[in-house]
C-alpha cells in the first residue's frame, strides 16, 4: 500500500507521499463462480475500492486472494506513521467475497459491504463488521442481507462478465452512529445488475434486571447475551441463561409489554403479560451449577409474536426450569431486555 496526504489549499493542492505501510501480502482474486451459469463475475484488482479518514486513521479496503478464493481485506493505518494499526480479512471455505466499501462511524465502530457468491450461489448482498472494543483484526460473521435472485451473464465484447464497480458503505450525518450500506445482487434480469440499500446500528441496548430465584441445589440462574439484536443479524444475537442445575428441563419465554415485578411460584416474575414460549430445552452441564440453554432472535422472531418485532420494539425476556427439588417444582432466572435494531 500506497498512503500520500493532500495538502495545500484547494485551488493549488499538492500531493505528498507519507509513507508505505507494511501490511501482508496480496494478489489478483480470481473471479468468482456463481449460481446458474459457467459465465463467473469479474472481481476487479487490487486496488483499494475506497478510503475513509477518521480520528488520525485511515481506513481501506480490497479484494485479495484468499486460498484460490476471492476475499476482502480492510485496514486501520495510521495516517501521522503510515504504520497499520490493525489488519483484518473476511473469507470463507466456498463464498467468495469481492467488492467491498468501509465506513467507521463516531464510536470508531466498523462496517463493511461487499458481495458475495459461488457455484451454488448467486451473487447477493453482504454486510459484517466491528465494534471498536472488538479483539485488533477481527469482524462478526458475514451476513447476507440481500440474496441474489438469478445469474449475470452480460458479457462484454471481449468476454469479460463486468460486476459493475458498485459498493458503498457510510455514516448516516445526523447522528454519527447509523451505518447504511448499497450493495449489488444479481436479479431476475441477467443482463442487468441490481442494488439494494440495508440500514445497520450496533447501538442496540441491552440489559438485565430483576432477580432470580435460588434453585433448591443453590443455584442462581442468570440471564447473558452475545451479539447484538439486529433484525439483519438475527442468527447471530443469542439471550442465553446460565448458571442453571445440569441436566433439567426448561423454557424460555418473552413479552413486548413491558417489565413486571410479580410474586410467582416462590420467586418473581419479571415479564409482563401477555406472554409468549419458545420451545423447551434441556440445560446440559454436569455438576454444580454449570447448566446452560439459550435462543437467537432469530427463534424469537419464528414464533407468532415475531410479526410484532420491528426496528425499535423491545422485547423482555426470562428463564423458567424444573426443579424437583424446590416446593413449586420451579425456579426462575432473572430478566434481560433489549432493543431490536434494523
Amino acid at each position: 500500500l500506497r498512503l500520500r496526504q493532500i495538502t495545500g489549499p484547494l485551488t493549488a493542492p499538492t500531493l505528498a507521499q507519507v509513507g508505505n505501510p507494511v501490511v501482508p501480502s496480496h494478489g489478483n482474486a480470481p473471479d468468482a463462480p456463481q449460481k446458474g451459469t459457467a459465465a463467473t463475475l469479474g472481481t476487479l484488482d487490487i486496488r483499494p475500492i475506497n478510503a475513509v479518514y477518521r480520528d488520525g486513521s485511515v481506513w481501506t479496503t480490497h479484494t485479495v486472494t484468499v486460498d484460490g478464493r476471492a476475499g476482502v481485506r480492510w485496514y486501520e493505518l495510521d495516517a501521522a506513521t503510515a504504520t497499520a494499526v490493525q489488519v483484518g480479512t473476511v473469507a470463507d471455505e466456498s463464498l467468495y467475497f469481492y467488492m467491498p466499501s468501509i465506513s467507521v462511524n463516531a464510536e470508531r465502530d466498523l462496517l463493511l459491504g461487499f458481495t458475495g457468491s459461488d457455484e451454488d450461489t448467486y451473487a447477493g448482498a453482504w454486510i459484517t463488521g466491528r465494534r471498536a472494543s472488538d479483539p485488533l483484526g477481527e469482524t462478526g460473521p458475514p451476513l447476507l442481507f440481500k440474496p441474489g435472485e438469478g445469474p449475470h451473464t452480460q458479457m462484454s465484447s471481449s468476454g469479460f462478465n463486468r460486476w459493475g464497480d458498485y459498493s458503498l458503505t457510510s455514516v448516516d450525518p445526523l447522528d454519527d452512529q447509523t451505518f447504511w450500506t448499497i450493495q449489488e445482487y444479481s436479479g431476475s434480469n441477467p443482463n442487468a445488475w441490481t442494488t439494494h440499500i440495508a440500514q445497520a446500528d450496533f447501538d442496540c441496548t441491552v440489559a438485565t434486571y430483576c432477580t432470580s430465584k435460588l434453585s433448591s441445589k443453590l443455584c442462581a440462574p442468570v440471564m447473558t447475551w452475545s451479539g447484538t439484536p439486529q433484525l439483519v443479524l438475527a442468527p447471530f444475537f443469542e439471550v442465553r441463561v446460565k448458571g442453571m442445575d445440569p441436566k433439567v428441563n426448561g423454557i424460555m419465554f418473552f413479552g413486548l409489554g413491558g417489565p413486571a415485578a410479580k410474586p410467582f411460584q416462590g420467586a418473581t416474575l419479571c415479564v409482563a403479560s401477555p406472554l409468549w414460549r419458545l420451545p423447551g430445552r434441556n440445560s446440559g452441564g454436569t455438576t454444580g451449577c454449570t447448566g446452560s440453554f439459550g435462543y437467537t432472535l432469530a427463534d424469537i422472531l419464528a414464533t407468532p409474536a415475531g410479526a410484532q418485532i420491528q426496528a425499535g420494539s423491545r422485547v423482555w425476556v426470562q428463564a423458567w426450569a424444573r426443579d424437583t427439588g424446590d416446593p413449586y417444582g420451579s425456579s426462575l432466572s432473572d430478566g434481560l431486555t433489549f432493543e431490536v435494531c434494523p
